[in-house]
């Protein structure tokens, strides 16, 4: 709560990805969120909103690219640079530093990994609604990479299944491939700029203006005893405005702006956490063998236990902690 007083509104350019009391406050309204205190959370949110200093960017892309880090709708984001000088695990603090989380987000064949593989039902989920001109929701281009012959025009472009290095989805696999995977981060039109996969200098966006807009309208929903108040509806309108998707009114439900979390926020480390706040860890994730891991899965879930236990001698310093559910 202090920091949000004390940090400055913003940064000049020598300090440029500091922690803004924007960032600070955007957090605090996320932290109640997380407690279910709907009204002090959406009075930080709309305290974010109302400042004036962030907006959405036009095009969706551009909170994903190197080219347009640190622009009006980043409210904090990792800052990283491609400098060539850290070679893979390397820790040099006298140097820049990349990111490697392209590898975890991949296709199969974009990193010579296996490549993240995307559950059908979150292509599903975009393919289900279409744009005011009919077309498929242009954030299914941006996020993922399948088998489509399909476009859609977005900010004067026609968007389509590429990959890396300009391939279709049929160019890069055999006709019995039919997997989903990511694509949002990956710099499509940028890779030639690194010369590894692990050699990134795209920032990492933590915290969106979009994910504030829309945490603001689950917090006013939950609030109202689940029912959309005009002030829910248009933060969420705005989102989907960008991106040419038809409006929303109060007939809008909690189910709407969780599917529309999904669509705006995939593959930006949400959704895990997502399911949490709304306790559907078990529902959406133990109980459905569609979308476990091939590899791991989740036979380790217990329930009661979906946060993890905090250390006693943190809880033996500060008195005014309670330790999570499920350690009590």
């Amino acid at each position: 709560m202090k920091a949000k007083t004390m940090l400055p509104d913003t940064w000049d350019d020598a300090n440029l990805g500091r922690a803004t009391s924007g960032a600070a406050t955007a957090m605090l309204g996320k932290v109640y969120l997380y407690n279910e205190q709907w009204d002090l959370a959406s009075a930080e949110f709309q305290a974010v909103m109302s400042s004036g200093r962030y907006s959405l960017v036009d095009n969706y892309a551009d909170n994903f690219s190197s080219f347009t880090e640190n622009n009006s709708e980043s409210i904090f984001e990792i800052q990283f640079r491609n400098d060539n000088m850290n070679g893979w695990g390397g820790d040099n603090p006298g140097i820049g530093r990349d990111n490697s989380f392209t590898e975890d987000i991949a296709p199969q064949g974009f990193t010579g990994q296996d490549g993240m593989r995307i559950n059908q039902w979150a292509l599903d989920l975009f393919l289900a609604e279409r744009t005011i001109n009919g077309e498929i929701d242009p954030r299914a281009f941006i996020t993922l990479f399948w088998r489509t012959d399909e476009t859609t025009t977005y900010q004067g472009e026609t968007l389509g299944a590429t990959i890396y290095q300009g391939k279709t989805y049929q160019e890069a696999y055999e006709p019995s491939e039919n997997r989903i995977f990511g694509k949002k981060y990956l710099g499509i039109d940028e890779g030639a700029e690194r010369a590894n996969f692990y050699e990134s200098g795209n920032n990492l966006r933590i915290i969106r203006y979009a994910d504030v807009l829309l945490m603001f309208a689950e917090a006013e929903l939950m609030n109202n005893s689940g029912v959309a108040n005009q002030a829910a509806v248009d933060a969420v309108n705005q989102v989907r405005t960008r991106v040419d998707m038809p409006l929303r009114t109060t007939a809008m439900t909690m189910d709407s702006i969780r599917d529309e979390r999904v669509k705006e926020l995939t593959l930006e480390r949400t959704r895990y956490f997502d399911l949490l706040r709304w306790g559907l860890v078990k529902e959406r994730i133990v109980d459905t063998p569609g979308i476990k891991s091939e590899s791991g899965g989740v036979g380790a879930y217990q329930p009661g236990r979906e946060y993890l236990d905090i250390p006693q001698n943190e809880l033996n310093i500060n008195s005014n902690f309670n330790n999570n559910p499920g350690y009590q």
